[in-house]
């Protein structure tokens, strides 16, 4: 075993047999070793995408899927769409734009 000819402390020894049985429950679980990588696995942010009934589905999370409910929904399209301009002239140029959304929801 790999742990016994390394020069490891009792402490790193018992967190990683704490490791291996957790990934044990994931793959019983039904994860694969692909899902875990990806949830290990730092590399920035994930993708994202947008389907058109408003659901946002995470591929790299094992297509986790996240339901916006119609405001939620404009104001993610609205910042993903006009996040440069947005920027640029500041959130008060949108204003209308929020009041309006706003107004039809209710």
């Amino acid at each position: 075993m790999i742990m016994d000819r390394l020069m490891l402390d009792d402490n790193i020894k018992t967190l990683v047999l704490a490791v291996k049985d957790l990934l044990n429950d994931l793959r019983a679980r039904g994860l694969n070793d692909d899902a875990i990588d990806s949830l290990i696995r730092n590399n920035g942010p994930g993708k994202i995408i947008l389907a058109n009934n408003g659901i946002l589905i995470l591929p790299d999370y094992g297509n986790m899927k996240i339901y916006l409910n119609p405001m939620e929904r404009t104001l993610y399209t609205l910042f993903l769409k006009f996040y440069v301009k947005m920027w640029k002239r500041g959130l008060s140029s949108f204003a209308l734009f929020f009041i309006f959304a706003d107004n039809q929801l209710k």
